[in-house]
């Protein structure tokens, strides 16, 4: 006996027609299977009498919460009202042919609000332009201030400048140059300068003596103290000291 079905192969067609089939199958199995209760007491046990005679008393509000409640419960009832008695007058009025006179209502209305909201822009135009006004004066004096700041602050330095520049020119006609450069050198000889000075416990200053032009007494034997003083004491205390 040959095997005939070992050389048939399944087609893709036969595949999908029998998928819905095993489906369903495997679904009516989950089915016929028993479900678990569901967790807590069974329904054939009678309720405790705690859950049975027990009176849940619900505690009381507070005055002001109520009256608040009391108070929207109002208002809510009278916009309720409000509403059905302007929809009941609209319908009747559609009904009896009144939307001409609704439409005339709606822009005289509509006019009131438009010259309303024109009165409200001329005023706030009005408004604005005075502010504009007081701001615009404002910064007028601003700006003057400061171009009176700047103008004072020019002059002072320009006045500075002036005084340096005379000062400068008065003190040129003390500048060395070649014509008095002899005249200098031999006024500078004759009249020598000394900036050393000395400072004492206290914080004053003394000043070295003006130099002699021309070595007096006894020369000294070593030449390079021979132009050393001691400030702040006088000089023939200090030799007898030194002696």
């Amino acid at each position: 006996m040959l095997n005939i079905s070992s050389n048939i192969q399944p087609t893709c067609s036969a595949m999908l027609r029998v998928i819905p089939v095993v489906n369903s199958y495997i679904q009516s199995i989950r089915k016929m299977r028993r479900r678990p209760p569901k967790p807590g007491k069974p329904p054939i046990v009678p309720p405790s009498q705690k859950v049975l005679y027990t009176v849940v008393h619900v505690p009381w509000m507070e005055p002001s919460a109520v009256k608040e409640l009391l108070w929207r419960r109002h208002v809510y009832n009278n916009a309720i009202l409000s509403l059905r008695r302007i929809f009941r007058e609209e319908i009747a009025q559609k009904q009896t042919g009144g939307l001409a006179d609704l439409k005339i209502q709606e822009a005289s209305e509509l006019n009131e609000l438009i010259a309303a909201n024109e009165k409200r822009n001329q005023e706030m135009a009005k408004l604005r332009n005075e502010r504009e006004i007081k701001r615009m004066k404002e910064v007028e004096m601003e700006v003057l201030r400061f171009i009176e700041e700047e103008l004072n602050k020019r002059e002072k330095s320009v006045k500075l400048a002036t005084k340096e520049v005379v000062e400068m020119i008065e003190k040129s006609r003390e500048f060395v140059t070649l014509d008095n450069l002899d005249c200098k050198l031999h006024e500078a000889l004759e009249n020598p300068v000394v900036y050393d000075f000395a400072i004492d416990l206290e914080g004053k200053r003394i000043y070295a003596p003006v130099p002699n032009k021309y070595l007096e007494g006894k020369p000294v034997l070593q030449k390079g103290r021979m132009y050393d003083v001691t400030l702040g004491f006088p000089q023939e205390a200090v030799q007898k000291s030194g002696s």
